[in-house]
C-alpha cells in the first residue's frame, strides 16, 4: 500500500465482499505466499555456493521464511487445524 488511504479502501472493499469471494482472496494470497516462499529458498540455495554471499543468504532465507509464516497463517485461515504445532 503506497498510503494510509489506500489501506483504508482496501478494507472497506473487504467489507463488501461474500464470504466465498473472502475465501478466494484467502486461497490466492496463500497460493501467492508459498510461491514466493519457495523463490527466496531457491535464491538461499543459489547464494550458499558463492563466496561472500553469507549476508545475502540470510536475508533471502528471513525473506522466505516470512512468506512461509503467511502462508501457514493463511493455510489455518482456510483449513483450521491442518498445521502441527511445533
Amino acid at each position: 500500500m503506497d498510503s494510509i488511504d489506500e489501506a483504508v479502501a482496501s478494507v472497506n472493499v473487504v467489507a463488501e465482499i461474500s464470504a466465498a469471494e473472502l475465501l478466494e482472496r484467502i486461497a490466492r494470497a496463500r497460493d501467492w505466499a508459498s510461491k514466493e516462499a519457495d523463490r527466496h529458498y531457491t535464491l538461499v540455495d543459489q547464494h550458499v555456493h558463492e563466496d561472500d554471499s553469507t549476508i545475502q543468504v540470510l536475508a533471502q532465507q528471513s525473506r522466505a521464511a516470512a512468506f512461509e509464516a503467511v502462508r501457514v497463517v493463511l493455510e489455518e485461515i482456510l483449513q483450521p487445524g491442518t498445521h502441527s504445532t511445533p
